[in-house]
């Protein structure tokens, strides 16, 4: 039944993301890139804002919220700040066919103190903030790759940004795209054994988070395979153990009253 839960939540997840992804088509100036990344971080802030009014200082007791919030989560009651918004989008983005990367900022020497989103069209990395409704953009107006934010991010970018937006985001302290210690020794073992089979770069520019957008239906999956590890784990022990005492009380009676011994081969009477 759980396994069903998360599949039906992800299906009609599914449903809602293809109405959004036309919407986002049909409301694009042009049909390009920057024109539909535009189109769909205006949709998802604009639905995102709506919820945080809405719910914003509402408390959800339920354990799906607490336990498996997801990269819908924002969809339904809004909040959860900027992963929130950022994860929203990139499945959003997703859908529509884009590949993006979650881009975890160093705020103050400390990791994940900022999340954004970087897009990939052609060979660049195309830098938004979703929660802010913002794209990073060139002196000709045109979207900026995170590596040129980056490295120009006192002697320009830092100048362009809105007003509200809070200036310790800085690109220049530090980013990445996967936390490789989120799981000490090993989630780092996984990433030494990358570098070792795909090399570095294409290790420190993996995006893990981006694989594992659609929550609810990795939770069917796993709710699935515990189900069927179940039996094996649980039933089929009992199972064995119930034949085991049976074969044993069996082995009993007959010897007691048949004068017969159970060998490896089976039973065989004995000579008297």
């Amino acid at each position: 039944m759980l396994s069903i839960s998360f599949y039906m939540d992800w299906r009609f997840e599914e449903d809602i993301l293809d109405s959004l992804a036309l919407r986002v088509k049909s409301a694009s100036i042009k049909n390009d890139p920057e024109s539909l990344i535009i189109s769909a971080m205006n949709i998802a802030t604009y639905i995102e804002e709506r919820n945080t009014e809405v719910f914003g200082n509402t408390q959800f007791n339920s354990l799906k919220v607490k336990l498996m919030s997801t990269s819908f989560s924002p969809f339904n009651y809004g909040g959860d700040a900027c992963g929130g918004y950022t994860l929203f989008l990139a499945r959003l983005l997703k859908k529509i066919g884009f590949k993006e990367k979650i881009v975890q900022l160093k705020v103050n020497e400390k990791w994940g103190g900022h999340i954004t989103l970087a897009v990939e069209n052609g060979n660049k990395l195309l830098l938004i903030d979703p929660l802010y409704n913002y794209a990073f953009k060139d002196s000709l107006g045109h979207f900026s790759d995170i590596h040129d934010v980056a490295n120009n991010w006192y002697a320009y970018y830092s100048k362009q940004l809105p007003l509200k937006y809070d200036k310790t985001y800085d690109y220049q302290s530090g980013w990445r795209f996967t936390n490789w210690d989120k799981f000490g020794f090993l989630s780092r073992s996984i990433y030494h054994t990358g570098i070792f089979i795909y090399g570095k770069e294409k290790m420190d520019n993996f995006s893990f988070r981006y694989w594992i957008l659609d929550f609810s239906k990795y939770y069917s999956i796993l709710s699935f395979f515990g189900f069927l590890l179940f039996p094996s784990i649980i039933i089929v022990p009992v199972f064995k153990k119930k034949n085991l005492y049976f074969f044993k009380k069996t082995s009993i009676f007959l010897n007691e009253n048949l004068n017969i011994l159970p060998e490896a081969s089976g039973f065989k009477q004995q000579k008297r």
